[in-house]
This record gives structure tokens, sequence and C-alpha cells, in this order.
């Protein structure tokens, strides 16, 4: 859980709890690792996999609604905007 979190720069007691309620709505199963029982494995369930692909459709889709909305120009500079959110998401 901690190398999760480092991963997606949570706190490890807010990253507990969001894992926590995936559990809880089928999203995600979770795992003592066999080899290391300190470990907490976590993995994606079927129903988490269908949610992560009907997620990334609404936002494909999305993206390309703004862009041609903006333009050819202005929907660069939007993706240009977003990927530099992305690599650097805390400044």
């Amino acid at each position: 859980m901690s190398v999760l979190a480092d991963e997606v720069e949570m706190k490890l007691p807010a990253l507990s709890k969001l894992i926590d309620r995936m559990v809880g709505s089928a999203l995600v199963q979770r795992a003592q690792d066999p080899v290391d029982q300190r470990r907490v494995l976590v993995y994606i369930s079927d129903i988490g996999l269908e949610k992560h692909r009907l997620l990334r459709h609404r936002v494909r889709r999305t993206r390309h609604d703004l862009e041609t909305r903006l333009g050819d120009e202005r929907g660069r500079e939007l993706r240009r905007l977003l990927e530099e959110f992305l690599r650097h998401p805390g400044a």
C-alpha cells in the first residue's frame, strides 16, 4: 500500500480509506502477499475493469468535443497545458 500511496501521491491513511470504499464497491480486490505477509496486494476486479473502460471512453469523447469546439490551435494549447499539468500535478 505504501508503494501505491507514493505512486498516486496520497497519504497512506487516505489511500487505505479509498481502497476500502473501492473494495466495498467491488472495483478492486485486496489480498495479503503470499511471499511477504506484511504486504497487501490490490487487484482490479472485472467490475473495476468495466468501469475503467467506460470512464476512459467518456474522457476521450469529452476531450474530443473540447478540442473540436476550441479549434486546432487552441485545442493543441489545451493538450499542452494538460500534459504539463500531468507532469507536475503538485506544482
